[in-house]
């Protein structure tokens, strides 16, 4: 079975890695609504976050939230990129369970 993990995190985003596929989650917010929307990095992206790091995540994730790609009507470039529902699943608990061992391990013991 795959495993989907939490590699990195900044304030409006997450990065997950399986199998050596990296996915990028933003967070999108527009007027009163608010939505993470997933991407598969392209081999260009993951180039660039190998030479910048989470500089360039913060970056790309806003331009994808700029985008506006869970928005009806839109031309967000990110749109056709949408990752699978069952990537979205993967990410919530991956999320999840790395939320849970941040908290666990920041607790005094």
């Amino acid at each position: 079975m795959k495993t989907l993990i939490v590699l990195d995190h900044g304030s409006t985003w997450f990065l997950y890695e399986e199998d050596q596929a990296l996915y990028l989650e933003a967070l999108c917010s527009h007027s009163a609504a608010d939505y993470v929307f997933i991407i598969e990095m392209s081999p260009k992206e993951q180039c660039e976050y190998k030479k910048s790091g989470a500089k360039y995540l913060d970056w790309l994730a806003h331009e994808i939230h700029y985008s506006a790609p869970g928005v009806i009507g839109n031309k967000s470039i990110y749109k056709e990129r949408r990752a699978t529902s069952e990537c979205y699943e993967k990410t919530k608990m991956a999320s999840k369970l790395w939320r849970e061992f941040v908290k666990n391990s920041e607790s005094p013991n």
